[in-house]
């Protein structure tokens, strides 16, 4: 059974209110690295930080216009100010710059991204044309004032039926 089959059954399972304890993932990113992921919860084992709260990672459609936007954004819990943040889509063999943030601001704790707008046909959403579920991996490098320089995994999850309705709202065939 395809990895994406067992990710899916587990997701729906840990939905589904199941008590069961979750299982572990080893999912290969761009640099080589092996992360291990907790399923259902799509948490990456030895990623957690006290300072960084990552709150939104992923594509978002907007069927009147028939376009799609990346959003990322975390929560900021540290006095050291920020430097930069970059984050990167570390899923394939190639690491793609998806955000590039030399002059940071944050909005009280909070840091936020938005892409311009995407046409349905632009390069980065080749995942999106795949019929079956994509796991998308996004490694956030945060960088603070007093030199520090963090390293956080998000993991998403789109399944079948989610990529169908945003390929619909961007007016393709689903």
């Amino acid at each position: 059974m395809p990895i994406g089959k067992i990710l899916f059954a587990l997701i729906m399972l840990g939905l589904a209110g199941c008590a069961s304890p979750g299982v572990q993932v080893r999912l290969l990113v761009s640099s080589g690295e092996k992360i291990v992921v907790n399923m259902p919860q799509g948490t990456v084992e030895g990623n957690e930080s006290k300072e960084v709260k990552i709150k939104a990672a992923g594509f978002l459609t907007n069927p009147e216009k028939k376009q799609g936007i990346y959003a990322f954004g975390f929560n900021l819990f540290t006095n050291s100010a920020l430097k930069s943040v970059k984050v990167e889509d570390v899923t394939d063999s190639k690491a793609v710059t998806m955000v590039e943030d030399n002059d940071p601001k944050l909005q009280g704790v909070v840091w936020t991204y938005t892409s311009p707008p995407l046409s349905p046909d632009d390069k980065n959403l080749g995942w999106l044309h795949e019929i079956d579920e994509s796991i998308r991996i996004y490694c956030f490098w945060i960088t603070l004032s007093d030199g520090r320089q963090l390293k956080i995994y998000h993991v998403v999850y789109y399944a079948p039926f989610m990529k169908a309705g945003m390929r619909r709202a961007l007016g393709l065939d689903a």
